[in-house]
């Protein structure tokens, strides 16, 4: 991978006052997409991206072909429609009766989140909208520690501040511990703070956790709080029979985040935020612009513009309708299932590894897609080893994942993420890498291959 200076010299970056041949931009492109990651490839797996497939980038190519914004049903009739039967479908894969409710795509699961927040303020106080947040005063949110940074940053953005959020503990199994979560919310109403937002994570970015939605459910009714379910990455369990049972409880939520584009062959972006709660989004969110969105015209009820709050916003429909045209939701759920698949032998040889050779050990259990583990140098290992979990193992540990991520990068042979986030029993751990799997294509081979290259990038060490 070339440094941002080798960039700089390799490609021309700037732009001119008069216009380059095709020729000449094309030699630039070719540089480019020589120097760009390929996130399609089997050996990526740093980030959350699932590969797409042909139709869905058929659907891409197409929906920017028409290049129809999606905000009144005049300039996007069929791709309004289409946005309306597909939402209702994935309401109804959440478990509300009859998919009731509402939903809009937007460019990015933290935007879902937004939404979430937005939304629950204006339910539990609509005069806010008129008024601000003097009428609301101070609030409480609360979620898992381990849930994802947008819902910090929607606080701030929206005015609450980020002393509004109350992280609860995780429990053994990574999920939102119940008794943090109610003592929290004693702390924050003796702060004097209004509890009104339960976010409970169905995959969590690092571990791939589950939040107990049942659980989740019980403390937001007794509290009259909202309940939204961050499932931008593990929401994408429920299409499948076999797997939808770790989001026990989805149909508790008011609201739910998901990303097709994680875990369903479409193109990236592509983010639903959904609610069981018609109306309240248009509710929440219009300024009904008399330009735009006039009651007089035909189909009116069709318009999405005013629920949003982009006003253009892009067609993401098509992909997602493609996919499952195409594959069928039997073919989509399979995708998911072989994901699982190849995430759970992944799992099972780092396990076996450990304990043939100690050169790998697993962080914490296995979650959905995600597999967090530590590789193990030698000099880390055997009877001349430093203590687990001394001072010296931890240092060896540590480094251990920034040679072999070094390395990674500087021979292009495979991209995975390393990190050291807090864990079960300890708040600084040595680095650990997260695989996110992401490819239903890749084999068990080469699962096996990326453990190999690991080990022999730290034979050294």
């Amino acid at each position: 991978m070339a440094t941002p200076e080798e960039l700089k010299k390799l490609i021309d970056y700037e732009t001119r006052k008069e216009g380059q041949t095709c020729e000449e931009v094309m030699a630039e492109v070719d540089k480019v997409i020589d120097h760009s990651v390929m996130t399609q490839h089997k050996r990526f797996h740093n980030q959350l991206l699932n590969p797409y497939t042909p139709e869905g980038l058929g659907g891409e190519i197409l929906s920017n072909l028409t290049n129809a914004s999606m905000y009144t049903y005049e300039v996007a009739p069929a791709y309004s429609m289409m946005e309306n039967i597909m939402m209702k479908r994935f309401r109804e894969y959440v478990g509300w009766e009859n998919g009731v409710g509402d939903g809009i795509l937007n460019p990015g699961g933290s935007i879902s989140n937004f939404y979430a927040l937005n939304l629950a303020k204006h339910h539990r106080w609509p005069e806010t909208k008129t008024q601000g947040l003097w009428a609301c005063g101070k609030v409480a949110i609360f979620m898992n520690r381990a849930a994802h940074y947008s819902i910090k940053k929607a606080a701030f953005f929206m005015g609450f501040g980020t002393d509004s959020i109350y992280e609860c503990d995780f429990d053994e199994n990574y999920g939102i511990c119940q008794d943090s979560l109610r003592e929290n919310i004693k702390k924050a109403k003796a702060d004097g703070r209004t509890p009104f937002l339960l976010v409970a994570t169905i995959g969590t970015t690092v571990f791939g956790s589950f939040d107990n939605m049942e659980m989740c459910g019980a403390v937001a009714k007794e509290e009259d709080m909202w309940l939204h379910m961050d499932g931008c990455l593990g929401a994408n369990m429920l299409v499948s029979e076999k797997w939808r049972h770790l989001v026990k409880g989805s149909h508790l939520a008011d609201s739910v985040a998901w990303n097709p584009h994680k875990a369903l062959g479409v193109p990236l972006p592509c983010c639903m935020f959904i609610t069981k709660h018609e109306g309240l989004l248009a509710d929440a969110h219009s300024a009904k612009a008399a330009y735009l969105f006039q009651p007089d015209k035909l189909n009116t009820h069709m318009d999405s513009g005013d629920k949003s709050i982009q006003c253009g916003r892009k067609n993401d429909i098509l992909k997602i309708w493609m996919n499952f045209k195409i594959q069928g939701e039997d073919g989509i759920a399979e995708r998911v299932d072989r994901m699982q698949g190849i995430a759970n032998y992944l799992r099972d040889q780092i396990v076996h590894r450990g304990e043939t050779d100690g050169s790998f050990k697993l962080v914490s259990p296995g979650f959905m897609f995600n597999t967090t583990f530590w590789v193990i140098p030698p000099s880390a290992r055997g009877p001349n080893a430093p203590a687990y979990m001394s001072k010296e193992w931890r240092e060896k540990v540590h480094n251990a994942a920034i040679v072999a991520k070094e390395k990674m990068q500087e021979y292009g042979t495979c991209m995975i993420g390393f990190q050291s986030v807090p864990i079960v029993g300890d708040e600084s751990p040595p680095n650990f890498f997260r695989f996110s799997h992401s490819k239903p294509t890749v084999k068990n081979s080469d699962m096996d291959y990326i453990l190999d290259i690991i080990t022999d990038y730290v034979a050294h060490l």
